[in-house]
């Protein structure tokens, strides 16, 4: 039986119609604002650049697949004024201003480490928990030993380069940390923005490649991954009935409120703790 040609699960005698309206909408500068603009927009050409991502020779096998072709890809629409910059602007604020990225962060952190069985997190912490920490130490002082024999500066180096990537990229690193660092440096957020962020996109376009070349590696000798176990005597993980995996809308609901709930008391603890409120949130979830 032959099984007819999807993007995003969407059959093109639909999928194409989409982007035509979506595309011509974009044209006219009529996108809608908010949501309603945003997510159309950002759905059809991540999903188009992410099967040209995925369909790569190389690409797909050694430098990431789809999420580094979405990034540059975009990136290249944006440099050369493709993408219209009422539009730009529209997406801008929905995930910034309207907050979507910390929803998505908030859903990601949650729903990870709550999906997770608990015995088994708490075993795994205490093994990986002090090699994160000191994978992060040792990348910091690097980054500012780099930055010393450059002549940029160890300390320039460390809080405008290292921590930013550090932080979680665009929306939890560079522009809260362009806030907080402009009054101790004596700089515009904007002065330190132009800094941090070239340093995030790159870091983050790094990281995808190399944690695809990892991946490529943890395949080809299982044994280096763990073979998908976070410990070595953890059981088998019994596969679940279909009935028993579905997800209900109710389902759905309750996860957007408990991670909204965990985010929003994360904040709270971060006007009376000097910890960024993400790093809060992840505390609360995994106690």
């Amino acid at each position: 039986m032959s099984t007819k040609f999807k993007l995003a699960g969407i059959e093109m005698k639909y999928f194409i119609p989409i982007c035509l309206v979506v595309i011509t909408c974009t044209a006219m500068g009529k996108l809608p604002t908010g949501m309603l603009g945003a997510l159309p927009l950002m759905i059809v050409i991540g999903v188009i650049f992410d099967f040209i991502g995925n369909k790569t020779p190389i690409v797909k096998d050694y430098l990431g697949g789809g999420p580094i072709v979405i990034i540059f890809l975009s990136a290249f629409l944006v440099y050369y004024n493709v993408i219209p910059e009422k539009s730009l602007a529209i997406m801008k604020n929905f995930m910034t201003k309207e907050s979507f990225l910390d929803f998505y962060i908030a859903a990601l952190i949650v729903g990870s480490i709550l999906g997770m069985d608990r015995k088994l997190l708490m075993k795994a912490a205490l093994g990986y928990l002090p090699v994160i920490l000191g994978g992060v130490a040792v990348s910091v002082l690097l980054t500012g030993l780099v930055g010393f024999i450059t002549g940029y500066g160890f300390l320039k180096s460390i809080f405008f380069i290292a921590i930013p990537i550090m932080g979680g990229g665009m929306g939890a690193g560079a522009i809260p940390l362009a806030q907080i660092f402009s009054t101790s440096f004596n700089q515009t957020p904007t002065e330190l923005l132009a800094v941090m962020v070239p340093a995030v996109g790159l870091g983050n376009a790094l990281a995808i490649v190399f944690g695809g070349l990892l991946d490529k590696l943890g395949k080809k000798y299982p044994s280096l991954s763990g073979e998908g176990k976070l410990l070595k005597s953890q059981e088998e993980i019994v596969e679940q009935d279909e009935d028993q995996k579905r997800i209900e809308y109710t389902d759905l609901g309750i996860g957007l409120l408990i991670a909204t709930t965990f985010f929003a008391f994360g904040t709270i603890l971060s006007k009376y703790i000097p910890i960024h409120s993400y790093a809060l949130m992840m505390c609360f979830a995994s106690s």
